[in-house]
């Protein structure tokens, strides 16, 4: 990822939108946005919106139910189901179930574990695009548990994500193209991640509708 801010520099003039894993690396989505203009979220918006421990009170406060956290330095309970997740990650990589009574660790996370059928639902801006089921960890795909590999769509959007406003994460300054990682668990929308940039859940909304989603946003915007 650091030597993006250099390659950039061989293409031609424009706007840059970045995707994949980019966002755990505010430091190089900064250096490419001193030459270019950034479509999406800015660098010191990353550092919050990854955070689950700012995000996840921001979330409740608009009314959804989240998933519970172990405090900053504090071993796994010995009682229930926690995942151990890396900070800065994606894609599911790194998480896993965590053991009772494992010590903490400054680059993880201990997550309660919520039982359900994982969803993305992707945004431009506060608009719903689109919603689809997330596959993760499946063995027909030779997937390691809780990896993603694909995704199916689009589904009926549950009411609660269709009556609930996006405003809660706009706040935090997230831009363009975003989409909501969540469980829905016995009709519960459960958030357990915003990704805060353009990915392949978009992808699938795009093929399933025949609109390309960022002129949609932008023609909104």
């Amino acid at each position: 990822p650091a030597a993006l801010p250099g390659l950039s520099k061989q293409y031609p003039p424009g706007p840059v939108m970045y995707t994949g894993g980019l966002e755990n690396h505010p430091q190089v989505v900064a250096e490419l946005a001193t030459s270019r203009e950034l479509w999406g979220t800015g660098p010191t918006v990353l550092e919050r919106v990854r955070d689950p421990y700012q995000l996840f009170p921001a979330l409740a406060g608009a009314g959804f139910r989240v998933p519970m956290l172990v405090r900053r330095g504090q071993p796994c309970p010995a009682t229930g189901r926690w995942l151990r997740k890396p900070l800065r990650s994606g894609g599911g990589l790194g998480i896993r179930f965590a053991g009772m009574g494992e010590p903490p660790s400054a680059d993880h996370v201990f997550q309660e574990f919520v039982d359900g059928v994982p969803m993305s639902v992707v945004y431009g801006g506060t608009t719903l695009l689109g919603v689809s089921e997330q596959l993760l960890g499946e063995p027909w795909l030779n997937a390691k548990p809780f990896v993603y590999c694909g995704s199916i769509g689009p589904v009926e959007p549950p009411t609660e994500l269709v009556n609930r406003p996006a405003s809660a994460v706009l706040d935090f300054g997230v831009r363009g193209l975003w989409n909501l990682d969540c469980v829905l668990s016995q009709d519960c929308v459960v958030p357990v991640e915003i990704n805060p940039r353009y990915s392949a859940s978009v992808e699938v909304v795009e093929h399933a509708t025949g609109r390309a989603a960022f002129m949609v946003w932008q023609d909104q915007g």
